[in-house]
């Protein structure tokens, strides 16, 4: 059984709250009657939370936070649907997404004490949308007692960043950016929720990626590392991606500066947390929510790779992940603002692949891709040599995310964000690709002093391969790591006097 661990109620709680936005400040609309019975619904989430994960909390508040997970203004069912997820008693029958979709284009107003600077972010963070997706916005004049047919998309000049999670009013539905929001990221975060999603690690299968450290959590906020059901989800199929914009950081809902989200993977620590841009599965699940009918299948001659998929803005050509490109993405990316990157082909004779310049500084804006290949049955190591990654903002903390970064993908499938390093966030050890391919990108959004140098080379031993049995050559030394994929039968080949090369074959 797990043992309980008590919370005690200290003076630092008062001030936790206080950071919060107050419900009387959210001006969505509603009455504060209508904001209190939400309110009580979410502190049953707290308390069903507290009680699944072993906590309880003494002399337990009544949470003044009116938003969900900072950022969320919930509407009735979604937050019965938490409570009752939470207690364990959903109802086991198929119910509509509680995420509604919004009809093309989606009209939107922006609030006239914007400045133009400050109204310049928010067209910026709907052009982002428009330019990967197929969802388009248009801009109306809207105030208060003119008749509108359409739904609107009102951005208000409110307290902190806050959004409803999918279409949730027939009239008008307000989206606060308001001080502290005015970065290209927060508020390209906050239209996800207005598309339709919710935070990343509130998805069912969260703890298959993700480990929440409820002791380290501030105290009354436990039932916002609630997760969702699929049954009030739809992710299309796409994978878990710690490189989401939707996901929190690794500090989220502190108390003590300690984590509060850890990765299974810790090379992926750094990686969530980013609200640089959406990544391509985020732009990929939008994609698939609202573009599906836009292209004939039949325009593409043949697959997508690496989980590309038929890009709705050009229905001849798959839109690829980060680093690759091509009409089926079978290519790697071409640099950008530099001369760097390219296919290496990788041996058992070290090779090594560094930013322009190095060691010297780098500039802003570039972009470098490298897809490193090796023989089938091999595995690509990449080590990461001397200081690496150093611009003016570098925290040198274990918890900040990255602005210019060295990003790693070392799964077999190429397409989702990879582990993320700059500053003294370098790994420990050597990286070892899941198969016989790596990509790794490079990524400046300012001036730094010094890029990144590493090695790369390749080793084959016998059970990791793809490729039929016979060809595998038997292992010629030991290895401490489990194989990716191994083979289903083994034979073992005895050692000859005059040499050492034996072991398992096939």
């Amino acid at each position: 059984m797990t043992k309980s661990r008590q919370y005690k109620v200290q003076q630092g709680l008062v001030k936790v709250l206080k950071l919060q936005v107050r419900p009387e400040n959210v001006e969505d609309g509603r009455s504060i009657q209508e904001k209190m019975e939400l309110m009580k619904i979410l502190h049953d989430v707290e308390i069903n939370t507290e009680k699944k994960h072993g906590l309880t909390l003494t002399n337990h508040p009544v949470p003044n936070s009116y938003l969900y997970q900072g950022d969320i203004v919930l509407n009735l069912a979604q937050a019965q649907a938490l409570k009752d997820i939470s207690s364990g008693r959903q109802k086991r029958k198929l119910i509509a997404n509680l995420a509604e979709r919004w009809q093309l284009p989606i009209q939107y107003s922006l609030d006239t004490r914007y400045t133009s600077d400050e109204r310049q972010f928010v067209e910026q963070a709907l052009q982002a949308w428009e330019q990967v997706t197929c969802i388009t916005f248009k801009e109306v004049n809207y105030s208060y007692g003119i008749s509108i047919d359409d739904p609107i998309v009102q951005f208000v000049r409110g307290e902190g960043c806050w959004s409803s999670v999918g279409r949730n009013s027939s009239t008008t539905q307000k989206v606060s950016i308001g001080s502290g929001c005015f970065m290209v990221g927060v508020i390209a975060h906050e239209i996800g929720h207005v598309i339709g999603f919710w935070h990343e690690q509130s998805r069912p299968d969260r703890d298959n990626h993700v480990i929440i450290n409820f002791d380290n959590v501030q105290y009354g906020n436990a039932g916002n590392f609630q997760v969702q059901s699929w049954q009030n989800v739809d992710n299309k199929d796409i994978p878990y991606d710690v490189g989401s914009i939707m996901h929190y950081g690794s500090m989220a809902y502190t108390r003590e500066g300690k984590r509060t989200i850890e990765t299974r993977d810790p090379l992926l620590q750094h990686t969530i947390g980013q609200r640089e841009a959406m990544s391509f599965y985020d732009i990929k699940l939008a994609n698939l929510a609202y573009c599906q009918a836009i292209c004939d299948p039949k325009l593409l001659k043949s697959e997508c790779l690496h989980d590309g998929y038929q890009n709705p803005k050009d229905c001849r050509r798959c839109r690829c992940p980060d680093g690759l490109t091509g009409p089926y993405c079978e290519q790697v990316a071409l640099s950008y603002r530099a001369k760097c990157g390219g296919v290496v082909n990788v041996s058992s004779d070290l090779k090594y692949i560094e930013t322009p310049s190095f060691p010297g500084e780098y500039n802003a804006g570039v972009m470098c891709n490298w897809l490193l290949r090796a023989p089938v049955g091999s595995n690509i190591y990449l080590h990461l040599r001397d200081d690496f990654v150093q611009y003016q903002q570098c925290a040198n903390t274990e918890t900040e995310v990255c602005r210019d970064y060295i990003e790693v993908k070392y799964y077999n499938n190429l397409a989702g964000t990879g582990a993320r390093f700059c500053c003294s966030k370098k790994p420990k050890g050597i990286i070892r690709s899941h198969g016989n391919t790596m990509l790794v990108l490079f990524r400046s959004l300012g001036n730094g002093t010094l890029g990144f140098r590493a090695s790369v080379s390749t080793e084959s031993c016998g059970g990791c391969a793809a490729a039929t049995p016979p060809s595998q050559k038997s292992c010629l030394k030991r290895v401490s790591y489990s194989c990716a994929k191994t083979w289903k039968r083994k034979a073992i080949k005895q050692c000859s006097w005059w040499t050492d090369k034996c072991g398992y074959s096939m």
